[in-house]
């Protein structure tokens, strides 16, 4: 999987947070997740803390990842489940807009109408409207001849 440099910035900015956050809240974030973060980030960004937080200078990005962080490790247990059902429920709307907007697409055709469309394209521009009869293929060719001569 690629990643992009708008996610790797965003990596930087979520990694330079996680490292100034008290003991006891990083216990709680896997090593594995944290171990992707740093390597995943980008080297040549290393923003401050001071300009992420007070300046408010923070990728949306940023606020998803500390967001889910936040939802999967760090927020108490009743409050995680409650979002996580929140964040099921809104997933499967999604899905079923999604499959409703696509299934829209292909009921409102006419199948055999595209179809005989498609066919009568087909008979207008096939090679034989185009194609030049053979004797006047042999007739340009004579001319030519006889013009070179």
């Amino acid at each position: 999987m690629v990643i992009t440099e708008n996610y790797k910035r965003s990596f930087s900015e979520v990694n330079t947070i996680l490292k100034s956050i008290p003991d006891e809240m990083d216990k709680k974030i896997p090593n594995d997740l944290k171990n992707i973060i740093e390597e995943e980030r980008l080297d040549s960004y290393n923003p401050e803390l001071h300009q992420l937080i007070v300046d408010k200078n923070i990728m949306p990005e940023s606020v998803v990842l500390l967001g889910l962080i936040y939802r999967d490790f760090l927020s108490p247990e009743d409050l995680r489940r409650s979002l996580q059902i929140q964040d099921d429920i809104e997933y499967k709307e999604f899905q079923v807009l999604q499959e409703k907007k696509y299934s829209n697409m292909f009921k409102n055709r006419n199948i055999d109408e595209d179809v005989n469309n498609i066919y009568e394209n087909i008979k207008e521009t096939s090679v034989d409207k185009y194609k030049e009869k053979w004797y006047k293929r042999f007739l340009n060719l004579f001319k030519f001849w006889n013009w070179k001569k």
